[in-house]
């Protein structure tokens, strides 16, 4: 392996988050994320804006609490909620 000589800067928009790691562990929030990356050989700065999207999670609904006794089964679900995928 080589050694990286660049250096990396990672800054937030709005600000919150920094790092000088070439692959930082991010954790965004729902929403859209921005950072903006510097990369500096030396002799050159480059700077890359990166957008992340996060989706809130869709919510699972089962329906009311049923009893399932054996042999018989027993139905769960409610119809899928529109627009959450």
């Amino acid at each position: 392996m080589g050694i990286d000589a660049n250096s990396y800067s990672w800054v937030s928009i709005p600000a919150g988050f920094n790092s000088s790691e070439a692959n930082p562990l991010l954790v965004p929030s729902p929403g859209t994320n921005t950072y903006i990356l510097s990369i500096n050989s030396g002799t050159c700065v480059v700077k890359e804006t990166v957008n992340i999207y996060v989706y809130n999670p869709p919510l699972a609904n089962a329906g009311p609490e049923r009893i399932a006794c054996l042999p018989y089964g027993a139905s769960i679900g409610t119809p899928a909620v529109t627009n959450t995928t």
